[in-house]
């Protein structure tokens, strides 16, 4: 004889779930597929002090489009996987950290893809010889050595203090 509560697990909270899980779905691909409008690209170019000019404006609305796709079909996965492993435990749950990982590696998984893509001719490598002086200012140069001494100064202090039996 099947009991209350599973009665209302079967015609109640099972088809709520499944519905829930097609609107996300739904509204998932429906903001996939929306076009990328001018505001999230004039905020994209702003954060990142990129100037959209005619012939960069494809690319950068290319990876926008890119990694929205990714992270929209990693936030689905990680509802599935928080749905696939809430369900055999008697319950519905939706877990945060599973979606949030699911949207993470999402955003991996398309900044995987996009590093793989070349734009434009392949540039060669200067074989001019490279110095420190003409990447770091002399106050950096000087910090490492620096650091060093200090470290092996306070080892030394440590280990005269910790002979003396302090």
């Amino acid at each position: 004889m099947i009991c209350y509560i599973e009665q209302v697990l079967i015609t109640v909270v099972i088809p709520a779930a499944v519905a829930l899980v097609g609107l996300w779905i739904w509204l998932a691909v429906a903001v996939e597929r929306s076009p990328l409008d001018r505001r999230r690209l004039e905020t994209f170019a702003r954060r990142h002090g990129l100037g959209i000019t005619a012939a960069n404006g494809d690319r950068v609305i290319a990876y926008l489009a890119t990694t929205r796709r990714w992270r929209a079909t990693g936030l689905t996965a990680g509802i599935f996987a928080s749905l696939a492993w809430s369900l055999p435990h008697h319950g519905v749950r939706v877990d945060f950290l599973t979606l949030f990982a699911g949207w993470f590696v999402g955003a991996l998984v398309a900044e995987v893809r996009l590093a793989g893509v070349r734009f434009g001719a392949l540039r060669a490598a200067s074989l001019a010889p490279r110095a420190p002086a003409g990447y770091l200012p002399t106050g950096a140069r000087a910090a490492l050595p620096v650091a060093g001494l200090a470290s092996l100064a306070v080892a030394v202090a440590t280990a005269i203090t910790a002979l003396r039996g302090h």
